[in-house]
């Protein structure tokens, strides 16, 4: 299985990686590029091979890009919060207007599927073998963020994350 940055990216740099999956994503990309490799067009494999070889360094510079992003957004006036939640906003009115059941039948059959998996884990169901420990974690954390994903598009998601991102950068910017 081929090493994914945005995975590392979405787990320290929430906002960051919400921009990768958005009409933000170049600007998300040459900012994480530029705090990686020194340069804002950098290749997806030079990336991934700046946060295979790091060591914690590379959390540091990928909380600091996140910090930039979300600095340089302010100078350009674009509010992320309003974009994702239009987002949001037009899938949510497209299964409305399609009268389409397949995002609510795929959301409970996933949440099912979910909470079936997490109670035999933890009743001790599955033996995972020690070869298959790590590969089995990542999977339960995929599931995990899609669980979120379902939550966050049926009830809403909390801006906070973003507000507190803006404080630490303020503060960080400050010093």
């Amino acid at each position: 299985m081929a090493f994914d940055w945005k995975s590392l990216v979405q787990t320290v740099a929430p906002t960051l990686s919400r921009a990768l999956g958005g009409p933000l994503a170049s600007t998300a990309v040459s900012v994480i590029s530029l705090a990686l490799l020194g340069k804002p067009d950098g290749t997806t494999t030079e990336m991934d091979a700046a946060i295979k070889a790091a060591d914690s360094e590379v959390l540091i510079k990928i909380k600091k890009a996140e910090q930039d992003f979300i600095l340089k957004m302010k100078e350009m006036d674009i509010e992320i919060g309003k974009i994702n939640a239009a987002d949001r906003d037009s899938a949510r009115k497209l299964e409305l207007e399609t009268h389409d059941p397949t995002t609510k039948w795929l959301a409970i059959g996933y949440t099912v599927g979910y909470f079936l998996i997490m109670g035999a884990i933890i009743i001790g169901v599955p033996k995972v073998e020690v070869g298959l420990k790590d590969t089995f974690n990542t999977l339960l954390g995929i599931l995990s963020a899609a669980q979120m994903g379902i939550i966050q598009y049926y009830f809403g998601s909390s801006s906070g994350s973003a507000h507190k991102s803006a404080i630490m950068a303020d503060v960080i910017n400050k010093k």
